[in-house]
């Protein structure tokens, strides 16, 4: 017995060894859908680097509160930042269901650190059904917020069709670690477009709520932020200048 284990461990090793994207990011398919995810990706990374650049200068308020590095809003965001990148990670190799899982987390961290702000009982809400509704009924996500509000809620409940496994068509039957890594250009483009809108409405969503994060931040940033947020975003973000 002692023998098969090590015998299985020493493949495992040189799976490891040989594990590889390269050989997708050949593949026309992979790296147009990459790009795009890039794209997004870029968006997300350039929001959190400014939260963390105002944050570092003590100068992060949102609607009149004080957030710094160990509020539970900062806490939680910082936590969907990387629940989002997980999923982009997963979707990379191929694991597109535990991408879609991280990316209903990533949402569901969002909407609680922004509630909180203003529902601190939002932290202790263990039912998502009855944070949506608490945040529904928020001041915080009264208009135009409250669109993005409602768009990211009818993402989370698309994607728990993965959590809970809906149908057959939500499950991967993943049998062997050879599996990975692999390309479906139908579902990696499916979380590529998942994930875009997650972002481009979470970003919209805390830039509205914050809009001096887009007022000061490098002009380079800006330019990043336009090529996510929309145009009419954008146009209520320019009226606060």
């Amino acid at each position: 017995m002692s023998r098969t284990v090590e015998n299985d461990f020493r493949n495992l090793e040189k799976y490891i060894e040989n594990y590889r994207l390269s050989d997708l990011v050949v593949e026309s398919r992979y790296s147009k859908v990459l790009k795009k995810n890039h794209k997004s990706i870029l968006i997300l990374l350039t929001l959190w680097s400014n939260i963390c650049l105002i944050e570092s200068n003590k100068k992060l308020i949102i609607e009149s509160v004080h957030i710094t590095q160990t509020s539970i809003t900062f806490q939680l965001l910082r936590e969907a930042v990387s629940d989002i990148l997980s999923a982009f990670f997963c979707s990379l190799n191929g694991a597109y269901k535990p991408a879609s899982m991280s990316l209903r987390s990533g949402i569901e961290n969002v909407i609680r650190a922004i509630t909180a702000i203003e529902e601190p009982k939002a932290t202790k809400l263990t039912s998502v059904y009855e944070l949506f509704n608490l945040s529904k009924n928020a001041v915080i996500f009264s208009l135009p917020r409250k669109k993005f509000l409602s768009d990211l809620h009818s993402v989370y409940k698309d994607l728990c069709k993965f959590t809970h496994t809906a149908s057959v068509e939500h499950m991967t039957s993943v049998n062997s670690l050879e599996h990975f890594p692999i390309f479906c250009e139908k579902q990696f483009s499916n979380c590529e477009k998942q994930v875009s809108k997650v972002i481009k409405d979470c970003v919209s969503l805390i830039l509205l709520i914050a809009p001096e994060i887009y007022q000061n931040s490098h002009y380079k940033s800006r330019e990043v932020f336009d090529l996510g947020i929309g145009l009419h975003t954008r146009k209520l973000l320019l009226k606060a200048f």
